[in-house]
């Protein structure tokens, strides 16, 4: 059992799919401009296929260029709809632990309009630490696994909804002592990493309050 002193422990947010509806915003957009042949409802392509890149009728030069655009615009950072109930939880949640950081893939070129969009909606102020413009070659998930790795043992959890960092974990064969609480998700993949699942943002504030308070 890990023993906590008076201060508390650190944590870190994800952005995308843990506080920022981006891909619903993406789906919305890419139905109105590359069709959709299946006459699914937006979340029900999520469902289906869980982000954009997997949408075969999707899978062209087009489409692909509006998504690589999208991600590099910071205006746009700042239309994108929130999870539901993130803004009410995730400072509760803080209220707990200390928020050290935002941990995102997103590039370092929207920072600025993510910034913008967190203090709208009154989120807890936090650096933003996101992945280098410069760094093309690696793979979102596996930065994200060695920039928290290189954060450890000071941040000591995360909230992120992506099983491929916890797979990217047991890939590069890290020692990762902290807590990864899996959003959106209901059961516990197959990890040697202390995972919690947590469907919604209430579970995640009621796990962080099980566990910290």
């Amino acid at each position: 059992m890990t023993t906590h002193t008076n201060a508390k422990p650190n944590i870190a947010f994800d952005i995308d799919e843990t506080l920022s509806n981006t891909v619903l915003y993406y789906v919305q957009e890419m139905q109105k401009r590359f069709g959709n042949p299946e006459f699914l409802s937006a979340e029900e392509i999520i469902q289906k296929y869980r982000y954009t890149q997997h949408v075969p009728y999707w899978n062209n030069e087009k489409a692909r260029e509006w998504v690589h655009q999208a991600i590099y615009n910071d205006e746009l950072q700042e239309k994108l709809p929130l999870i539901q109930q993130a803004e009410v939880y995730a400072p509760k949640v803080a209220e707990i632990l200390n928020l050290t950081c935002y941990l995102t893939i997103r590039q370092e070129s929207v920072v600025l309009g993510t910034k913008k969009r967190l203090d709208k909606h009154q989120f807890p102020e936090a650096q933003i630490i996101a992945k280098p413009f410069l760094d093309n070659d690696t793979a979102g998930s596996v930065w994200k696994a060695k920039k928290l790795l290189s954060l450890s043992p000071k941040i000591e959890a995360i909230v992120d909804d992506n099983l491929a960092l916890v797979q990217t974990f047991d890939y590069l064969e890290t020692n990762y002592q902290g807590t990864i609480f899996l959003f959106g998700h209901e059961t516990k993949p197959k990890t040697h990493l202390d995972v919690v699942p947590c469907l919604n943002w209430p579970a995640v504030y009621e796990a962080v309050k099980e566990r910290y308070s």
